[in-house]
């Protein structure tokens, strides 16, 4: 028993000892660990603006913790003293706290990019201000991250919005037109079918005509779905107005939208101006 004693008080100032001299690092720890928990918290509940702001109190917290084993007390003064192993090591930290922010600013953004397929939908204004902010903070700290991915990502579903928004008016012509034509046939040919060869060839170029893009989404991801669009819809309103004789009506202005939109993706420079932001938020 007599040696339990001083093994007991050994632990004790042991514990003692090292709060004391790394307490700067345990209170920085426990309070980057608050701060990561409620970024986490406001990611799940769809708060990203909180969300970012607490992960960068993370990152402060977490570099001063690791920070404050480099310093050592002279005197009355403090002097910040990194030798050259201590100086490769903070290094390495910063890099990978880097890569840490940089896989956790493009979540963000993708997780905003998809935000209100399902739910609530901030708008795209909202989106693409929070897509200026994480790209211009990044430089501003001097991290070169290439955004080009995300950035294609968010303009490929941005021209989804826009599409599907302005197709509706530009499709529903040519279903109306193609329901006409079918009226027509079935009048032509009679029922039951008096010319079986005449009828079919008929209706093959009757399924031709298009009253909307197949796999959209699919499409715009994977090409210029504006440019497509307007290929269909064009080619439609031929085939109606030369097999059938019916003649439509299509909206010149939202087809002109539709063609600056293609010939910007074409180039690689989609502008992103308030009129096009409207047109993909038109409830907004």
């Amino acid at each position: 028993m007599c040696y339990l004693v001083p093994n007991a008080h050994y632990k004790e100032f042991f514990v003692i000892g090292l709060v004391r001299e790394h307490w700067e690092r345990i209170v920085f720890s426990l309070i980057g660990l608050c701060f990561v928990s409620f970024s986490i918290y406001f990611l799940w509940i769809d708060k990203l603006t909180e969300a970012i702001a607490t992960f960068g109190m993370f990152f402060i917290s977490f570099v001063l913790s690791s920070l404050s084993r480099f310093k050592r007390f002279k005197g009355l003064g403090i002097e910040a003293e990194l030798w050259e192993d201590k100086k490769k090591e903070a290094a390495s930290l910063i890099e990978r706290l880097k890569k840490v922010v940089t896989i956790y600013s493009k979540e963000i953004l993708m997780a905003r990019a998809m935000s209100g397929r399902l739910g609530p939908h901030e708008g795209w204004k909202s989106h693409w201000n929070l897509f200026e902010k994480l790209t211009s903070e990044h430089k501003e700290l001097g991290h070169s991250i290439d955004f080009t991915e995300e950035r294609s990502y968010f303009e490929a579903l941005f021209v989804f919005d826009i599409v599907s928004h302005i197709s509706k008016n530009l499709f529903l012509p040519i279903k109306n037109g193609k329901a006409e034509a079918k009226k027509l046939m079935d009048t032509k040919f009679g029922s039951p079918i008096r010319d079986v060869t005449g009828y079919n060839h008929e209706v093959e170029v009757w399924r031709t005509i298009q009253v909307s893009v197949k796999d959209a989404f699919e499409v715009s991801l994977e090409s210029n779905l504006a440019g497509i669009t307007i290929d269909l819809v064009v080619n439609s309103k031929r085939t109606l107005s030369e097999h059938f004789e019916i003649d439509i009506h299509l909206d010149r202005d939202l087809l002109d939208i539709l063609g600056k939109v293609s010939a910007q993706i074409e180039s690689g420079n989609l502008e992103i101006t308030d009129e096009l932001i409207k047109l993909a938020d038109p409830q907004k």
